[in-house]
């Protein structure tokens, strides 16, 4: 019987950078301790004026699946201890000779009758039968060669016709099995990530729709106010200066120009308590006195658009639907009227491009902003707005401009930094992003999303996975619930192989779902980190969590990944018929995906007996897709079972040239060379591997 022999486990090779980030200039303060407590990454409301998080958003952060510690293979190195002390002890053409010497003979009439009693069952098809009898005979004598052959041609027709039945209705037969089997992930990194590639803008637009931070979006939102306030200043602040100087004029004037602004005032009022009609009844009294005898039509235009900021301001923030319409609809005449007397009106242009982005007609919006900025030339929010617009556009280019002259006129406003990175990152120009993140929070030290863009491109792009884990702590400091930040952090970590952190990341992720949000991803990593540190017990939850709500995922080779996770947990808690099954679901998503043939195969290689051919048909489907070392090692067992020893010594030594100090695949190979009748180098193999150890 062949011995059971684990596979030696291996550890995720340490990941090193091609490239080094470059440093800030202004670096931001990092915490150096690895607290794992999380956050939820807010998904970006994208309120009018953000693409927070809108670029890359990470996670199906799918988290790669690692090594569980062992290999999947099968190991098939049988009574590999004893031959070797028989080939040290006897030498080899001794071994040669044992092996050689036949237990047959011709024996008596009773041996001879049965064994032609079972070829006649073996034509008829009724080979249990057979199988009896061969099996009595070498119960009496194990060295009886004939009927072994003859035994060995009876099992082999007998799975030639259940082959197909048993490709259909998949059935693990229980029992103990002559192999070990050891579950490996090691290779699905790679793969996974590929998957990763493909899928990450579905991805992305997924958690988009799941994830919203009520604290970041209170940041966006005192952000944008501060800048919208800003702005008003300093368009009170022209205009009072202009009518101050018509003021100096004559009497007459300035008294009518303040009788103006007092309606004004009084109609801003009117809108800061509710009172829409009352507002709009002073704002027509003001428009009323208009034109003046003099400074016009630059008078009345800018009071036409001061009239319409405060009636859009006032839409944007109405509840009610009719008096939000109502607001609306009268800010735009006012607009059209500023416009009317005043085609250059920035202000107005202005408004007309919010209102266009608050419907997402982005290509409006950019020609009116382009408008603002042409007759104000200095104002850093014209640009900003115009870059968000050429961004929806996905014109890179020009909004990459429109964001630097944002910056040029207000170098402390980090939504534009903020924004500016977005873009570099779309232009793929990493460093400059990176850059632009980083000036982002050097301003405002509160900008979580900056930490999280910049922890994302110190990853992805440089592999820098300490640097990662330093800016997403940070995230998760300033926005304790941001999902996105903690999930991406856990992969990070077990991308390091800290996979206890890990889990402690994506705990906290789950804990921060609300009741009834479908969100395989972060159920999913949650129940790859505990697989990881072999508590498959305690995953096989959340892995079926993550496959209840796979549907949610749109893309098939991107639920294909989650089913996936669940028949690996099956499969480690020995559930093979369930394992099976999901495997199956597998092929169905992704016919192609040859980790799911090599572990069908490996369950085929595990029954009893053994189904070496069903096994082999879905190694050498896989190694179609991959010639991985797991495929190389379990194609040789699957050929060596067959006693095919040509293909079984040629998939070994495949497997040893990736992997030259892997013991088990060498105790393999040998265990080929001696039952091939190939003793010299069997006894190589052995040598071998004694000097290794």
């Amino acid at each position: 019987v062949p011995a059971r022999t684990a596979a030696p486990a291996k550890k995720p090779a340490a990941k090193t950078s091609a490239k080094s980030a470059p440093a800030t200039k202004k670096p931001a303060a990092r915490t150096s301790a690895a607290k794992t407590s999380a956050a939820k990454k807010p998904a970006s409301n994208k309120s009018a004026d953000e693409f927070y998080g809108e670029s890359n958003s990470l996670p199906f952060q799918i988290n790669d699946l690692k090594d569980d510690g062992k290999r999947k293979k099968i190991i098939v190195a049988a009574a590999a201890g004893i031959l070797l002390l028989l080939l040290l002890f006897f030498g080899v053409r001794g071994i040669a000779r044992a092996v050689s010497s036949s237990g047959s003979g011709k024996g008596d009439a009773a041996r001879q009758n049965t064994l032609a009693l079972a070829q006649k069952y073996l034509d008829k098809g009724q080979y249990d039968k057979a199988m009896d009898l061969l099996n009595s005979l070498l119960i009496s004598n194990p060295d009886d060669e004939e009927a072994d052959k003859l035994l060995d041609e009876a099992i082999r027709q007998k799975k030639a016709s259940d082959d197909a039945a048993a490709a259909q209705n998949i059935v693990v037969q229980p029992g103990d099995s002559s192999y070990n089997i050891n579950i490996d992930t090691d290779e699905l990194t790679a793969a996974l990530r590929e998957q990763n590639e493909r899928s990450q803008q579905m991805i992305n637009d997924l958690l988009e729709q799941q994830r919203q931070s009520q604290n970041a979006q209170k940041e966006e939102a005192a952000a944008e106010k501060k800048a919208a306030e800003e702005l008003k200043k300093k368009e009170e602040a022209e205009r009072k200066a202009k009518e101050e100087e018509l003021a100096k004029k004559n009497a007459a004037l300035k008294a009518k120009i303040a009788n103006i602004n007092e309606k004004i005032m009084a109609g801003k009022a009117d809108l800061n308590t509710g009172n829409v009609d009352s507002a709009l009844n002073n704002f027509k009294n003001a428009v009323a006195q208009l034109p003046l005898s003099e400074g016009e039509p630059a008078f009345s235009a800018s009071k036409y658009s001061e009239v319409a900021s405060a009636l859009f301001e006032a839409s944007q923030a109405e509840k009610d639907p009719a008096k939000k319409d109502k607001l609306g609809k009268a800010a735009i005449e006012y607009v059209n009227k500023a416009l009317s007397v005043n085609p250059h009106d920035p202000v107005s242009h202005y408004i007309l491009g919010m209102n266009y982005s608050s419907s997402n007609d982005w290509q409006k919006a950019a020609k009116e902003f382009e408008a603002a900025a042409k007759n104000d030339p200095s104002n850093y929010m014209y640009y900003y707005q115009l870059g968000r617009a050429q961004y929806r556009l996905k014109n890179y280019t020009a909004a990459r401009s429109a964001f630097d002259t944002s910056i040029k006129y207000n170098s402390k406003f980090d939504l534009a930094y903020y924004n500016l990175g977005m873009t570099l990152k779309r232009l793929k120009l990493n460093k400059d992003a990176l850059a632009a993140f980083r000036n982002a929070h050097s301003v405002n030290p509160q900008n979580s999303k900056a930490y999280l863009e910049e922890a994302r491109i110190l990853n992805d792009a440089y592999k820098d996975s300490n640097g990662a884990v330093n800016c997403y702590k940070k995230v998760i400091e300033l926005d304790p619930v941001n999902v996105s930040a903690l999930n991406e952090c856990g992969v990070v970590y077990s991308n390091m192989g800290q996979y206890a952190n890990a889990e402690a990341c994506h705990r906290k992720a789950v804990s921060l779902l609300k009741p009834g949000d479908k969100d395989p991803v972060t159920y999913y990593n949650l129940a790859l980190a505990l697989y990881n540190q072999k508590k498959s017990s305690e995953a096989e939850k959340y892995a079926q969590l993550a496959y209840d709500q796979k549907d949610s995922v749109k893309a098939a080779k991107d639920r294909a990944v989650v089913v996936y996770n669940c028949a690996l947990v099956e499969d480690s808690l020995g559930k093979a018929d369930k394992a099976i099954a999901l495997y199956k679901e597998v092929l169905a998503l992704d016919p192609d995906n040859a980790k799911t043939k090599t572990n069908l195969g490996v369950m085929f290689m595990a029954m009893t007996p053994p189904d070496a051919d069903t096994a082999l048909t879905f190694f050498l489907d896989a190694y179609k897709v991959e010639k991985s070392f797991e495929l190389e090692n379990n194609l040789g067992s699957a050929y060596l079972a067959k006693k095919d020893y040509q293909n079984a010594i040629t998939h070994f030594q495949n497997a040893l040239k990736k992997s030259p100090k892997d013991q088990t695949v060498r105790f393999n190979l040998a265990k080929c060379y001696a039952e091939a009748g190939d003793f010299d180098n069997a006894k190589t193999c052995y040598v071998d591997i004694i000097n290794a150890d």
